[in-house]
């Protein structure tokens, strides 16, 4: 029903007619722009006929194990979060996904808003995704109405001058949502955190908003002793991975990799290269033959690690990192290779190629990699939107205005991505 009702506000932006497949009776109906506006002008209504609600997301009742201390209000005291005209795929896929049951105040519910209209929408709280923010939104219902900046992109990647208008209008938004650390809510593309630890009262703690930072293992501490290091090592008759399919970035990355290969050996694969990247079921096995990976950022923004880093890091190899972030408060020290440490790519692939050949030194990482463990992504995306349905349980502790957000988020990263004299050769620190 959702994808229904987002072709027909494309349709309607369009000028041609359009076949919708209409998923509740598997026909083709013919739309023209009469018939599509009417839909979008009487969506309740017609969920009603339908006697369905699929717009509403992050429902779903699982048992998930509830502790006797959580919070669970009952339907009187539900709390609506819309989360208006998403386009990103990956969003919506994270969306479709949430189960906010398991949130300790487990009284919220998603729901998507496919439409664009300028008029005010029952919600306590209205997410807007800021990339692609539609310069026609709904007006605010109330004073008391949320409304919540979210963004998992860096700035570069606002889309349209329309969308940069449209949220930085002042004043207009409340809260945030976004990778960055300062954000109301943090939602970063995962965590990395001790083994010793459970993953359970980590996100209880990142939920509540009581976690700062990744506590340190002892090194002394060892707990994979039986893991075959040695056969690992020698298993690996590769040296430098790198998967990508964003060919010209503003970080430059492309032109540091090129330099890297006059040093050292780097097989590319992806959209950039002309060889296809190796399919999942291949995964182990590419991460036994290679020794490092290469997790370059396209854009050099403040507290932006993306997923490549977390879907890597978990694997036996060596992942080495290049960004505007400031790793060392994320990622546990000497389980990962910064290319900052280093004055040029000539002195980090210098670097790698001493390393890769030395056993016990690049086995070290390994084990030291061992002692710590992978937060996903859908589950930092989780935890963001119960710690937002916390403070829309808590919303008088935690009321606030942003007077420009396009300050915080957007002018100054957007500054240094824009900077077409970036040198490669140069620390980002």
């Amino acid at each position: 029903m959702i994808l229904l009702f987002q072709a027909v506000t494309w349709y309607l932006y369009t000028p041609y007619s359009v076949d919708i497949y209409q998923k509740t009776n598997n026909t083709h109906t013919q739309w023209n722009k009469t018939q599509a506006k009417s839909l979008l002008d009487n969506i309740d209504e017609y969920l009603n006929k339908q006697k369905i609600n699929t717009s509403v997301i992050g429902g779903d009742v699982l048992s998930s194990g509830r502790q006797s201390n959580d919070l669970v209000l009952d339907s009187k005291n539900k709390l609506k979060i819309y989360m208006y005209n998403v386009r990103q795929l990956r969003l919506q896929g994270h969306l479709h996904n949430l189960n906010m049951s398991k949130c300790a105040y487990s009284n919220c519910e998603v729901l998507l808003v496919p439409y664009i209209t300028d008029e005010p929408v029952g919600a306590d709280a209205l997410l807007f995704q800021a990339n692609v923010m539609h310069p026609v939104f709904p007006r605010r219902r109330s004073p008391s109405q949320v409304f919540v900046f979210l963004n998992n992109e860096p700035p570069l990647y606002v889309h349209a001058k329309e969308s940069v208008n449209a949220f930085s209008k002042p004043y207009l938004f409340n809260w945030t949502i976004t990778y960055r650390k300062d954000s109301d809510i943090w939602m970063p593309y995962g965590h990395i955190i001790p083994r010793y630890q459970s993953k359970a009262k980590f996100l209880e703690k990142l939920e509540s908003g009581t976690c700062d930072r990744i506590p340190e293992v002892a090194s002394t501490v060892e707990v994979f002793q039986d893991k075959p290091y040695n056969e690992i090592f020698k298993n690996k008759t590769e040296h430098i991975l790198w998967i990508v399919s964003h060919c010209k970035t503003q970080s430059k990355r492309e032109k540091y990799v090129k330099e890297m290969q006059k040093f050292t050996k780097v097989d590319i694969f992806g959209a950039c290269s002309g060889k296809k990247p190796p399919h999942a079921e291949e995964k182990n096995r590419v991460d036994m033959q290679y020794k490092f990976y290469l997790a370059f950022e396209n854009s050099l923004c403040t507290d932006y690690i993306t997923e490549k880093v977390y879907k890597w890091y978990p694997q036996d190899i060596i992942v080495v990192v290049r960004g505007k972030a400031k790793y060392s408060k994320f990622l546990p020290n000497n389980t990962y290779i910064n290319a900052d440490d280093f004055n040029s790519p000539r002195a980090l692939s210098e670097y790698l190629n001493e390393l890769g050949s030395n056993e016990e030194a690049y086995t070290g990482f390994l084990k030291r990699k061992d002692l710590y463990h992978v937060v996903t992504e859908v589950e930092s995306v989780q935890t963001a939107f119960c710690s937002l349905c916390r403070k829309l349980n808590n919303v008088d502790f935690n009321r606030k205005t942003i007077e420009n957000v396009t300050q915080w988020w957007y002018e100054t990263d957007n500054k240094s991505n824009t900077n077409e004299e970036i040198n490669v050769n140069s620390h980002h620190k």
